[in-house]
């Protein structure tokens, strides 16, 4: 209960620092509704390797802060609940109240604070004839930083100090002591933008759970690999594996206990309306453990409702620096493009006014569309700036030949050749141009 009023206060006093009404805040609400077909071997949860239907239902609503223009704050309340058919046991319900504030330090980095929440029941068993209901509370503080590597990659790391308190659960069935789990998660993620319609992500966490019943303790590696993938169609088709490696310091029967988990999962996600969408999955679980193993599969069909205020960020257009319009003329001259050819050397040269070589390429690009007059501007700048480049030379030359004007052509072509010695295509051009004049 106090871990409740402190998230209330916490809350009021975002929105007092916000200054914004309720009313006028971003927010967005979503709902899903789902139904499925689960079918689960573990003895623990009491199905016997038998399906079980399914019914899901997790509405949300997350209240955005924009607090500057590079510090944000969000509050989030979810509410998830799962309802079986025939296995009451194994029913959920979750409450989940979170809040965090990001702030964009560079353009590059940027730094999250959150916290979550949550009111919990947990199906578990404590031994294989008899089945229970434990609820908890539990608080999960999280730090968070994102690098963007380049313009297609980033890596997200963090840590997250999570602390679950048990309502009636007790270390032994001779004890009053209810157990607490303390558990330490380190992560990092690496995101790569693939395709225009493709992103792929490598996760990997560390997990150490420390409790005060030392049958919970344990350490865990999870090593995750997803594939996103986007369809005219559906929006996206997300596929996923993880496998998980988890160590109990303890003995069962005499053996000290270790599972490795294998997950396959399949989500298909197909709008409908702007403020709905159909989404399909299928997940595939493998416990291989040494002192047990299961097998868990679940299939299910949801209905996605959403609205708000709170839009998917629009990522505006990145100027390009004077060198990428220079790469990007060149680019063009070399498939023939040169009307665009032409417009990407100006724009290097409106950001990059003095630089020789993107003069002597523009006078090219004019030459080849027959604007001998712009090109003679041109080379002639360019050789302003760089006397030496023989480049800028042989195409003024060429320019004062399109123009009839042989003698300054020829002054030209003998700099080239003063430069250039070896320059068999210019002396070509000047054995050709002497050639006409006799």
């Amino acid at each position: 209960m106090q871990i409740l009023k402190t998230t209330i206060i916490l809350g009021i006093i975002l929105i007092s620092y916000a200054n914004l009404a309720v009313a006028d805040m971003p927010f967005r609400m979503q709902a899903e509704l789902g139904i499925g077909e689960k079918a689960d071997s573990n003895i623990y949860r009491r199905t016997n390797n038998t399906s079980d239907y399914i019914t899901e239902l997790n509405p949300n609503l997350r209240l955005m802060f924009p607090f500057s223009r590079r510090t944000t704050g969000n509050f989030q309340y979810s509410f998830g609940l799962e309802q079986y058919r025939s296995n009451r046991f194994v029913n959920t319900r979750n409450h989940d109240i979170s809040l965090s504030i990001e702030d964009k330090l560079t353009n590059r980095f940027s730094l999250a604070l959150r916290d979550n929440i949550r009111k919990s029941n947990l199906p578990d068993a404590l031994d294989e004839g008899s089945n229970f209901i434990f609820n908890y509370w539990q608080n999960a503080p999280r730090i968070e930083g994102r690098y963007r590597i380049s313009k297609n990659t980033l890596v997200n790391s963090s840590y997250e100090y999570q602390r679950r308190n048990y309502t009636d659960r007790r270390i032994s069935s001779t004890s009053n002591i209810k157990q607490k789990d303390i558990c330490h998660n380190i992560g990092s993620t690496l995101v790569r933008q693939l395709g225009q319609h493709t992103a792929g992500a490598f996760a990997y966490q560390y997990r150490i759970n420390s409790s005060n019943d030392n049958y919970f303790d344990y350490t865990n590696h999870r090593i995750s690999a997803l594939l996103l993938r986007n369809f005219l169609f559906a929006s996206p088709l997300q596929v996923m594996y993880q496998f998980e490696r988890r160590v109990y310091p303890h003995q069962v029967k005499g053996i000290m206990r270790r599972d490795n988990r294998h997950t396959v999962l399949l989500n298909l996600i197909t709008p409908l309306k702007p403020w709905l969408a159909l989404s399909g999955s299928y997940a595939f679980q493998l416990n291989r453990s040494n002192t047990r193993d299961y097998k868990v599969s679940l299939g299910t069909v949801k209905l996605v409702f959403s609205w708000g205020s709170i839009k998917p960020e629009k990522q505006k257009p990145k100027s390009l620096d004077a060198a990428t319009y220079y790469k990007l003329g060149i680019y063009y001259t070399k498939r023939g493009e040169f009307d665009k050819a032409a417009t990407a050397f100006n724009k290097s040269l409106s950001l990059n006014p003095n630089d020789a070589k993107t003069y002597a390429n523009l006078g090219f690009v004019y030459i080849a569309q027959k604007d001998f007059e712009h090109a003679l501007t041109a080379c002639k700048r360019a050789v302003e700036l760089d006397p030496d480049m023989a480049e800028a030379h042989t195409n003024l030359g060429i320019a004062y030949y399109k123009m009839g004007m042989q003698k300054s052509a020829a002054e030209e072509w003998k700099t080239v050749l003063r430069l250039e010695p070896t320059n068999e295509r210019v002396r070509a051009l000047l054995q050709e141009l002497n050639a006409e004049s006799q």
